[in-house]
């Protein structure tokens, strides 16, 4: 099949013309051959427990001879036989670390690779030969560094300059296995600091609209009030009530409360509108053609019921309208002349809808029917903001009641209290999300759980600012019924709603709070820090001590991207990098799959560009003229691989819910990103709108003035609608695709080999992510990966085995007389008498696996793509010290990826298990052998 070739130009056709580009130009300064099959090594998610046992293969990798001749350059390293690297989430942290250790003059001399990778030529150019002499000596050096055995550690009296300055990378990131603290304590105060900043900015932000809308809804009951003496005298007796509860002994808990109004309200639209709509679906009357027949017998009936009944009740009450509005009538029959009138509006609003609204504009009836349950689900939804309003607003007035009523300051803080100790929770909850669950814990619906916390903390936070209102208005005073809705009032809720507003209108125009008031900005920068600054010689070079142990990214850790990509002249000899993110989308009706499924898409960022779930790559979209920030500014490569690892937030693909989203966003756990990907279809607001559009454009014109709510609102409320808003949110490419596979099957890339490190926590090993990328592989890509069919033998016999070969290390333990089952005889029995092997036992690292184009044709002159996918697993022959720790920690090498902080045994014990098992991969014998059995490999029967 051979390779379609896209028309010239720069970043135009795809990934083709770049990436050949790329991979020819690196191969030509290798000196490899230009048609050699292309090899790959994907390295996958799990946090920084993937990231070490990477290091560990990455070790071995480089550490093992391309050809005969032993290591003595990058070019005789097996590592410069790797074309392309493709990282997810933890893996990125390894992958933006070996990547950055091949820039010319990084590691080695003074000035950061930001500005010598910035130029670049037009065209697929050759290299010239003073940059070609800089990238061999800048790959040599990362041979050197990645082949110096075991990592040493930081030493403050070692002058790193020279030689030495080659032991400092993998010493740097021994150092920083607590890459999130560094500093111990003292940046746990740090973080404190900066979540409680963050969390208090984003309820600012809620706060404001939440205030806006209270003062607005008491200026509206203050009209009423002034109006209608009736509805005065209804909210004083609400007020009384509550009062009164203060006054009798053993009153019940819902005597205490202060009634919203809204508590009544919020029915009204069910109540008018919803029945309209409710009974106009009724009339929709359909031919043989599935044609709407609007003037149909439903509707006749209709419009003579709704005049009848009008009919009856002149006639049965038409002589005592008079005495009605005199107050002389009975209530009894109040209510039946109410009853008869509301069932003839329903009736003739039903009819004058359908006929008049609904049936000119839309030809066929099942549109019919659609239209009418779509606006009756947002009569509904009308009902539900009231309703949380009424909640919100009963909620702040009964709390600034029992301020002076009640038991005092307690009881004013205690929802202050909960509502932080909610967010508390969250946060403790987003930490062992991805944990090993208990047993027990499948059975408790955690996900409705972490929704009722969030509508909690939500709430509660409402009230608190409810009651802000109240304390305006009341001016600190205890509640008066004689001062209730005064005019006094309306002046100072007059002033508050247009304080908020304004409040809330320049706040709007902020939209980069979205990004700074998450936590990505603190993760990405500690990461940057941690393994961008492993490679920054600047660092150690210099004598001050201060800036081997700052918690923060000097501005020599960053990487821009056009320094650490090129899409011309390569500058680097490092492997094609590309890194892996998921673009959020749970609101797309158009497809399904995506947005019921998957909740995802595959965003892969490329040394051209991006590629958003599709083969062709699009240029980086320019900033615009605005200067938004980081919502639309050019990422730095820190900030892609921060993005990439963003495990936790209020989006996070597959697994996104609406109950998870409120608690994330409630307790500002969010590490998300908003950015424009340059592809989103949002669409320009016209200056006035069309006659039928007022509702649309009215929408559309308060999104614009309150943008930055408007997307926290998306992360509460879960709408992602990926590319039909200017924005997306970026998220963990784990979310979609957690091995890093995804991108390297593509069959445009023609890919012959890919060695896989699959490090996501899997204790059990059902291999979940291989066989998530196997159904993606096969629906997206048209591609079958199947398991090479055994008997593997020769030098592969025993590396490699069927998932169902790997088994959890199972550790040792006495054996006790009191648990031994005893047989019939009362004998115990031999398998329970006998313990267990304290010697991990023989059994495979690896699955050797194989991909196949579906088309028939494609297959017949088509060598498979062959996959070696390496598994963490602790077998015979592992080394002493990682023995010890896994009999000494249950869980390893499958540690839950919430665990961050990794001390001086755990991260040794990952890269040596990582470092031993490559090793015995990475053999000329073992290479041999995959070559030899891939190429004998013939197409499967269809």
């Amino acid at each position: 099949m051979a390779e379609p070739t896209p028309a010239a130009g720069r970043n135009n056709g795809g990934t083709l013309i770049t990436e050949g580009c790329v991979v020819a130009q690196r191969r030509e300064s290798l000196g490899q051959l230009k048609d050699a099959p292309r090899v790959a090594l994907a390295l996958s998610g799990g946090g920084i427990r993937s990231a070490t046992y990477s290091l560990g293969v990455v070790q071995a990798i480089a550490e093992a001879p391309f050809g005969t001749a032993a290591v003595d350059s990058f070019r005789t390293s097996m590592l410069s036989k790797f074309d392309y690297l493709s990282t997810v989430s933890g893996g990125g942290y390894l992958g933006g670390f070996l990547c950055s250790l091949f820039l010319p003059g990084r590691l080695r001399s003074s000035g950061s690779a930001t500005t010598a990778m910035a130029a670049g030529d037009a065209g697929c150019s050759p290299v010239p030969p003073s940059a070609e002499l800089k990238m061999h000596e800048a790959a040599n050096d990362a041979v050197k560094v990645l082949g110096d055995g075991a990592p040493g550690r930081i030493r403050s009296d070692v002058d790193y300059s020279g030689d030495h300055i080659l032991k400092a990378p993998l010493a740097w990131l021994r150092e920083n296995g607590r890459y999130l603290l560094p500093n111990g304590s003292g940046d746990a105060v740090y973080v404190m600091a900066l979540g409680l900043r963050n969390w208090i900015s984003v309820h600012w932000v809620i706060g404001t609209v939440i205030t806006a809308l209270v003062s607005f809804l008491m200026l509206l009951r203050t009209l009423g009030a002034h109006w209608q003496l009736s509805y005065l005298d209804w909210e004083v007796r609400l007020l009384e009530a509550a009062r009164c509860a203060y006054l009798v002994k053993n009153s019940a808990f819902t005597d205490y409360i202060w009634w919203s109004t809204l508590s009544v309200l919020w029915a009204v639209p069910l109540l008018t509108v919803g029945l309209v709509l409710g009974t106009a679906y009724w009339l929709v009357h359909e031919d043989r053609e599935g044609h709407s027949q609007w003037f149909n017998p439903g509707v006749v009936a209709m419009g003579i019921i709704g005049l009848a009944l009008l009919g009856i009740a002149w006639l049965a009450w038409g002589d005592h309208f008079p005495a009605l509005f005199e107050g002389e009538w009975s209530k009894a029959e109040v209510r039946r002349l109410a009853i008869v009138l509301a069932v003839s509006a329903v009736a003739l609003s039903a009819t004058l809808v359908y006929a008049l609204l609904v049936a000119p504009w839309q030809p066929a009836a099942s549109n019919q029917r659609v239209v009418l349950t779509r606006y009756l689900a947002r009569t509904l939804t009308a009902s539900l903001v009231i309703a949380v309003l009424a909640v919100i607003d009963t909620l702040g007035q009964t709390l600034y009641l029992a301020a002076f009523h009640g038991p005092g300051t307690a009881s004013v803080l205690s929802p202050a209290a909960l509502a932080g100790a909610l967010a508390w929770l969250g946060q403790r909850l987003a930490k062992k999300s991805r944990a090993r669950v208990p047993d027990a814990m499948p059975k408790l619906p955690l996900k409705s759980l972490a929704g009722i916390a969030g509508v909690v903390i939500l709430l509660l936070v409402g009230a608190l600012w409810a009651m802000l209102v109240h304390l305006m208005i009341w001016g600190g005073n205890a509640p008066e019924p004689e001062q209730l809705l005064g005019p006094a009032q309306f002046h100072i809720l007059g002033w508050t709603l247009f304080a908020s507003f304004a409040i809330a209108l320049a706040t709007g125009f902020f939209p980069d709070f979205i990004n700074l008031s998450s936590l990505q900005p603190f993760y990405g920068s500690r990461l940057t820090r941690a393994y961008l600054g492993a490679s920054n010689g600047e660092r150690f070079r210099d004598r001050n001590l201060a800036k081997r142990s700052a918690a923060e990214p000097m501005d020599s850790d960053q990487i821009r991207m056009e320094g650490y990509f090129a899409d011309s002249v390569i500058k680097t000899l490092a492997p094609l990098h590309i890194i892996n993110v998921c673009v959020n989308k749970t609101v797309d009706p158009a497809e399904q799959l995506v947005q019921r499924d998957r909740k995802g898409q595959p965003l892969a960022v490329l040394p051209c560009g991006l590629a958003l779930d599709t083969p062709q790559v699009l240029p980086f979209p320019k900033p615009t003229k605005w200067g938004l920030g980081t919502v639309d500014r050019p990422l730095s490569i820190g900030e892609w691989i921060g993005t990439s690892g963003a495990a936790i937030s209020t989006g996070i693909g597959r697994e996104t819910t609406l109950g998870m989203s409120l608690l994330m966003g409630a307790a500002n756990v969010r590490l998300g990103t908003w950015w424009s990907t340059g592809r989103g279809q949002a669409g320009r607001l016209p200056l006035a709108p069309s006659s039928w559009a007022v509702a649309k454009w009215l929408r559309k014109a308060i999104g614009l003035m309150f943008i930055t709510q408007r997307y926290l609102s998306y992360e509460l409320r879960a709408r992602f609608h990926g590319t039909h808003r200017t924005w997306q949110y970026l998220s963990d490419g784990g979310h979609f695709e957690n091995t890093g596979l995804y991108e390297l099957l593509r069959p445009e890339r023609r890919i012959a080999q890919i060695f896989a490190s699959d490090n996501g926590a899997d204790p059990a090993y059902h291999f979940d992510d291989l066989a998530n990328v196997i159904r993606l592989a096969r629906i997206d890509l048209r591609v079958d990966v199947e398991v090479a069919n055994p008997p593997i033998s020769g030098p592969l016999a025993g590396l490699f085995g069927r998932p169902e070969d790997f088994q959890p290390y199972i550790r040792p333990r006495a054996p006790t007389a009191a648990a031994a089952p005893a047989t019939s005889s009362g004998e115990l029995t031999t398998e329970q008498t006998t313990p267990p092997s304290s010697t991990p036992s023989g059994g495979p690292i690896a699955v050797l696996l194989y991909a196949w184009p579906m088309d028939i044709k494609a297959r017949a002159d088509f060598t498979p793509t062959q996959i070696v996918l390496i598994k963490p697993h602790v077998t015979a022959g592992v080394p002493a010290d990682v023995h010890q720790y896994a009999v000494t920690h249950p869980s390893f090498p499958q540690e839950p990826t919430a665990d961050q902080f990794f001390d001086e045994a755990q991260w040794e014990s990952y890269r040596a298990l990582g470092y031993q098992q490559a090793r015995r991969i990475f053999t000329a014998d073992v290479l041999n052998g995959l070559d030899a059995h891939r190429m004998a490999q013939v197409p499967p029967p269809q």
